[in-house]
């Protein structure tokens, strides 16, 4: 008796046990991001209308949204898009400017696994649509990376992948997007301490354990997305910033630390109240070698201004250093420039 009662709760517990796993691999994979009512309500108009008048119907109730909000919203559209139609959708996604709905589509691509990387690779150089073809590599680059989660060696698989493109600024790209994705889904704690972030013995971990030609990517991710991810949540901005700049000023490499300080200026463009005099003043202080300083400067105009679109050229360039009009002002230059 008392052998069947065991054998009775054993078989509870396993079948408990395999339903909270699949449970938590639903929740914690979650390509949705959280969308999946609006995925599935944006599937039945797919449906009901076709991919090119939902996808219009839908992206003419987003006009004001923040860039974020934007890209959160068009993320969810590119998913239900890949579901209904593979990849035609994917090519759909290519008529909106932001990247949200191709990098959402990506995500599904890659789950699914029944499109070559070849193919995407193909379309993203092909240059036919309506942003860039870097932030198309961007995008496949996230995708590569996704469900990653701390895994160095998928991340380095992501990253090996990431060599289909025929170009070097494309696997850049591609590199930089699964760098990324690796640090957005490590770092998901509410409030994590500084002193325990990345590696406590290799506080430049994990780009100086990749394998990679283009490692500075990484080193841009780590200042931008790693700490972008964490660095704001409850601890203060001073001392955030300063660990940042130490970790950039610990890289040898000339052009790996002009990357991080790349991120630097991205991680600053985050910040509400910061205009142009802003950045500047924080990047002069942030480092006095001339290179990564303008690296920090430059990008942090190219993500507020450019990217983000949080102000008008005039506006945000209104309170320009005498030295950075010129370059504030520049906007073809600044959004063609490298960021790593």
């Amino acid at each position: 008796m008392k052998k069947h009662v065991l054998t009775a709760v054993v078989a509870v517990g396993c079948i408990v046990l395999i339903g909270a796993c699949i449970w938590y691999s639903r929740i914690r994979h979650d390509p949705s991001y959280g969308n999946g009512a609006l995925v599935a309500e944006l599937r039945g108009s797919i449906r009901a209308r076709g991919a090119s008048e939902a996808a219009r119907i839908f992206s003419e109730g987003l006009q004001g949204l923040s860039y974020a909000e934007l890209h959160n919203k068009l993320h969810a559209l590119g998913q239900a898009l890949y579901i209904e139609d593979g990849f035609a959708g994917l090519v759909e996604c290519g008529r909106f400017e932001s990247s949200g709905c191709m990098h959402g589509a990506m995500i599904e691509a890659r789950l699914d696994q029944e499109i070559p990387d070849t193919q995407i690779a193909a379309l993203c150089e092909s240059g036919d649509s309506n942003f860039s073809r870097r932030d198309c590599a961007h995008g496949w680059g996230h995708a590569l990376a996704y469900d990653a989660y701390g895994s160095i060696t998928d991340l380095n698989a992501a990253l090996k992948t990431c060599g289909i493109f025929g170009e070097h600024k494309m696997t850049q790209a591609c590199e930089y997007g699964a760098n990324m994705e690796w640090f957005m889904e490590m770092h998901d704690s509410d409030a994590p301490d500084l002193n325990t972030i990345g590696n406590i013995h290799d506080p430049l971990w994990p780009c100086t354990s990749i394998e990679t030609s283009y490692r500075s990517a990484c080193y841009f991710a780590l200042s931008a997305d790693g700490w972008n991810v964490i660095g704001l949540r409850g601890h203060p901005f001073s001392d955030v910033a300063e660990r940042l700049r130490a970790d950039c000023d610990r890289i040898v490499d000339e052009k790996e630390k002009e990357s991080c300080f790349n991120g630097i200026g991205h991680w600053l463009s985050l910040r509400p109240s910061f205009g142009i005099r802003g950045l500047h003043e924080t990047c002069v202080l942030m480092t006095k070698e001339p290179a990564p300083q303008r690296a920090c400067i430059e990008s942090g105009i190219v993500w507020k201004y450019i990217h983000y679109g949080t102000e008008t050229g005039d506006e945000f360039c209104s309170d320009a250093a005498t030295t950075e009009a010129a370059l504030c002002t520049d906007v073809t230059k600044l959004r063609e420039r490298p960021y790593f």
